[in-house]
C-alpha cells in the first residue's frame, strides 16, 4: 500500500530530480500464524540513482475495516507486540536492504494488526503551477511516496465462523469467529450464467451487506491463511 504525503517547500528555481525514483517494498501483506517463527523479513529496494534514507515505524492498528480504525504509535516493544530492526536505512543507488518483523508477545485471543510505515526521509521537488498552468519558482511541493505493510497475528486456536444470508438482492455476510476471513471468488449464477461478485476481507465480529445483481444464491471462497472453504447464501 503506498502512501502519498506532501509538504510545501519555499524556494527559488527549484525542479525535479530526476535521480530520484523512490524505493519499493515486498511483500506488502505479511502474516503470522500460531506455529511460524516469530519473525519475518521485508526488502526495501532504492530504484533511485542516489542514496536513499528511510525510516521504518511500525504502528498497532485499531479497529480496521471500520470509521474508528486509526494506527497507534507504541516505543515500546513489550506493550506493542511488535518491533522491525533495523529501523533507519541507508540503501545505495539501486542497493537493497532487509528490515525484519519481529513478534514480542505470544498469540492471544483474537487477531492483531500493524503496519509497518517505510518512509523515505527526502522526495523530490515538483515546481508548482498558478491558475494560468505556468510555472512559479518561489514555492513547489515536497512529494514523498511510503509504503504501509499490513501485518496480521493471528490467534491460538483461530477460526472464522461467516455465514451468508439474503433477502431478495441484499446479501449479508457476517463472521463471528475470532480471525479475519477473506471472501473472494464471489459469484451469483443463474442457469449457466454468472455474476462476478466483489472480494472483501470479513474481519472477526464484522458484517458486510452489499445489493447482488439477481435476486439469487450467491457463494464464496473464504480464506483464513492458506486454508479455503465454500460459503453459499441461502
Amino acid at each position: 500500500m503506498k502512501k502519498i504525503c506532501m509538504a510545501l517547500v519555499l524556494g527559488v528555481g527549484l525542479f525535479v530530480n530526476s535521480a530520484f525514483a523512490g524505493i519499493s517494498v515486498v511483500p506488502i501483506l505479511v502474516g503470522f500464524k500460531p506455529g511460524d517463527l516469530p519473525r519475518k523479513d521485508i526488502t526495501v529496494t532504492n530504484l533511485g540513482k542516489k542514496t536513499a534514507y528511510v525510516k521504518v515505524t511500525p504502528y498497532m492498528l485499531i479497529n480496521p475495516g471500520t470509521k474508528k480504525s486509526k494506527e497507534v504509535l507504541e516505543r515500546d516493544p513489550s506493550k506493542s507486540g511488535i518491533m522491525v530492526s533495523p529501523n533507519k536505512l541507508i540503501i545505495p543507488a539501486n542497493g537493497k536492504r532487509v528490515v525484519r518483523i519481529m513478534l514480542t508477545k505470544p498469540y492471544g485471543d483474537k487477531d492483531r494488526f500493524y503496519t509497518i510505515n517505510v518512509s523515505p526521509v527526502e522526495g523530490k521537488l515538483v515546481p508548482t503551477k498558478d491558475e494560468d498552468g505556468k510555472s512559479k519558482d518561489s514555492m513547489s511541493i515536497h512529494i514523498v511516496i511510503s509504503y504501509g505493510v499490513l501485518v496480521t497475528v493471528r490467534p491460538k486456536n483461530m477460526h472464522a465462523n461467516v455465514k451468508i444470508t439474503r433477502k431478495d438482492k441484499e446479501i449479508t455476510a457476517t463472521n463471528t469467529g475470532n480471525t479475519n476471513a477473506l471472501l473472494l471468488h464471489g459469484k451469483q449464477c443463474i442457469k449457466d450464467k454468472c455474476e462476478e461478485l466483489p472480494t472483501k476481507r470479513l474481519f472477526a465480529g464484522a458484517t458486510w451487506t452489499f445489493t447482488a445483481p439477481k435476486a439469487a444464491p450467491v457463494k464464496f471462497r473464504s480464506k483464513v491463511a492458506s486454508e479455503t472453504k465454500e460459503v453459499v447464501s441461502n
